[in-house]
């Protein structure tokens, strides 16, 4: 007998109505750095160099819209437990909510450190969806997990993400270690955390 544990893992799937869904918070986004850009700014305290509305609570209200949810979270993520529950027998939730939702807005040459989603927010999976990128996507994960070599020196798992475009939506565990590169021109991303119980 055997019993196998589900893996960290990274799904991405295509968002059927983007264009729509882009034209639409492109604006809202915009409207929001161009009135509270340095609000924002003064409230941030990553460790990186972009604007989130991460701290920014009001914004929240803004983003949660059930149409929203239900094309960037909802559906990607009934599909990515169905897919994932026959591949590695992923279990189902018994029920998830957002823990909170945020864009990220990155010029040239600005970038996100290393770092997971766990953290206060008693986060299961996160989400990454990618509303506007110009260039190759910069997003990087990292597994630390590591097998001992026989030197014991520590290997790491690195899953680049430059084939992902944009109109995608990438979910995995929210302890999944990830960061983004320096971005050669712009890029907007609205970012999630989903809590499940089981």
């Amino acid at each position: 007998m055997i019993h196998i544990f589900p893996t960290k893992f990274v799904y991405w799937e295509k968002i059927e109505n983007h264009d729509n869904i882009k034209d639409k918070y492109i604006k809202i986004i915009s409207q929001d750095l161009e009135k509270n850009r340095e609000q924002i700014q003064k409230n941030f305290l990553w460790n990186c160099k972009c604007t989130s509305s991460f701290f920014s609570l009001d914004f929240m209200e803004e983003l949660v819209n059930e149409n929203l949810l239900n094309d960037i979270v909802w559906n990607p993520m009934d599909n990515m437990l169905k897919e994932l529950g026959e591949l590695i027998n992923l279990p189902t939730p018994k029920s998830s909510k957002i823990k909170n939702i945020w864009y990220n807005d990155y010029n040239s040459g600005n970038w996100q450190e290393v770092h997971d989603h766990t953290g206060q927010q008693e986060s299961t999976y996160s989400g990454i969806y990618i509303l506007k990128l110009n260039e190759e996507n910069q997003t990087t994960f990292v597994d630390s997990n590591f097998i001992k070599s026989w030197n014991m020196k520590q290997n790491f798992y690195v899953f680049e993400t430059c084939h992902i475009e944009e109109g995608n939506v990438i979910i995995f565990p929210s302890e999944l270690m990830h960061y983004v590169n320096p971005c050669k021109d712009h890029r907007i991303s609205i970012s999630f955390n989903i809590k499940s119980t089981f």
